[in-house]
């Protein structure tokens, strides 16, 4: 019984030393570039490739400081290689590039705006809207305000290379506001006009910046002291950070008519 276990952990191990060997070797001739073949070498986003110098020299030297015939580069730059053959000596470069979209977040606030850029901003670029195949930016960053969760793609070229970068956003629930006048204006001048706002949706709490109005102390919410002639501009930001930027203007009640009739 006890030699069933132990052919069967051999038989494990043996197995999993062959699946990650398999893997090993996928990876690096899948990601390995020859440096005598390609001068210029283009991916998306990815951690790392090889740099192969070849085999049979009796020394390399590249430009890293490294010594071996292989390197590994996480990096986009200009890597170099100097290689002797036990008679001459013989050197090559390669530029790599290592492009992705860079941004900040992959959340934004709802009306709110993004830019996306991509690195290296030296490169060809061509911006959609998954799914969609039209085109909609050619620069190394794209301005992108997006009302709904939306992914986002990017082809970058160079020479006769492409490769593909994505990026989803997603939107924070949007905020929305009622207004209550609570008190009746009656002519242009009557700047004692009251009025409550109601913030929902986005995430509470809510600060109510009501510009050059007076506020309630006890209410931030209720505004006091309004002009009927003037626009009264209200800021609302969540806990969050994200605002919403509206405003009000009061009702404006008809003066009452006063007619005066004399009597003989």
């Amino acid at each position: 019984m006890i030699l069933g276990h132990q052919i069967m952990k051999r038989f494990i191990f043996s197995l999993t030393f062959l699946i990650i060997t398999a893997m090993a070797f996928s990876q690096t001739s899948a990601d390995t570039i020859d440096v005598w073949v390609n001068d210029t070498v283009l991916r998306c986003n990815v951690d790392s490739i090889a740099l192969d110098a070849g085999e049979g020299y009796v020394t390399y030297e590249w430009s890293t400081g490294e010594l071996s015939q292989i390197i590994w580069v996480q990096s986009g730059g200009n890597y170099s290689v100097e290689v002797f053959d036990g008679t001459n000596t013989e050197s090559t470069d390669c530029r790599y590039y290592n492009a992705r979209i860079e941004q900040s977040s992959d959340t934004i606030c709802y009306q709110g705006e993004m830019i996306l850029s991509v690195a290296p901003n030296n490169l060809s670029y061509a911006w959609r809207v998954s799914g969609n195949p039209t085109m909609i930016g050619t620069d190394f960053f794209l301005p992108v305000s997006p009302s709904t969760k939306t992914t986002y793609s990017v082809e970058v070229m160079v020479a006769d290379q492409s490769c593909l970068d994505t990026i989803s956003i997603d939107v924070y629930p949007r905020m929305y506001v009622e207004f209550f006048q609570l008190n009746e204006v009656c002519w242009a001048g009557d700047c004692k006009g009251q009025v409550k706002a109601i913030a929902s949706g986005g995430f509470p709490d809510y600060i109510y910046d009501w510009g050059a109005a007076k506020v309630d102390p006890d209410d931030p919410s209720f505004a006091l002291g309004l002009c009927p002639e003037e626009l009264n501009q209200l800021i609302i930001t969540d806990s969050i950070g994200c605002e919403f930027d509206t405003s009000y203007s009061l009702e404006l009640y008809e003066k009452p008519e006063i007619e005066v009739t004399y009597s003989p």
